[in-house]
């Protein structure tokens, strides 16, 4: 079972725990097995978030494991009606600021470790946006969808209407991300 801080945790725990769900009406005590095994790992990855929403691999592996941890978080809560506390991991809530303030005034990412300087569609603001009352992350979205040619079908699933540029809502021009 993946039970390291890194990316491939809510990876793996996001995609195994997709499937869980989805056959959890036939075969109950194995989607069982497997959830009780996702909420043993997927803390440990979680736990990378705090204490500020940074993610130690950079920008790119942030969206990537955001991504798939979200997918998870938001499944559990629209197939069991709660996501049994995980999005309230240390960090978690602010890990939306850190996207936001690892993208420049140019759009490119201040990227370190090994992605690329372009972001890539990151619906997961949008879901951050409406669980946290964060409308600067929906902004930002908003803005990443508007200035390219790629998006993505959770774009719609997870939209924000509610959007604050950072500036309004009075976000630090810089932060700080341990």
């Amino acid at each position: 079972w993946a039970v390291n801080q890194l990316n491939w945790n809510p990876v793996c725990n996001g995609g195994v725990g997709l499937g869980a769900l989805a056959v959890a009406e036939d075969e109950p005590g194995l989607a069982r097995t497997v959830i009780r095994h996702i909420l043993q790992s997927l803390p440990v990855a979680l736990s990378s978030y705090a204490p500020d929403g940074a993610w130690v691999e950079g920008p790119e592996y942030w969206h990537f494991a955001t991504r798939y941890a979200v997918g998870l978080l938001a499944a559990f809560k629209s197939a069991l009606g709660h996501d049994f506390g995980l999005s309230a991991s240390r960090g978690f809530g602010a890990t939306g600021g850190f996207r936001v303030h690892a993208t420049g005034t140019s759009g490119k990412l201040f990227n370190y470790a090994d992605g690329a300087e372009e972001p890539e569609d990151a619906a997961e603001m949008f879901w951050l946006a409406r669980r946290f009352r964060q409308p600067v992350c929906a902004w930002h979205q908003n803005r990443q969808i508007e200035t390219s040619a790629r998006s993505d079908a959770l774009d719609l699933a997870w939209y924000e209407p509610a959007q604050v540029a950072p500036r309004e809502a009075h976000w630090p021009v810089d932060a700080y991300f341990r």
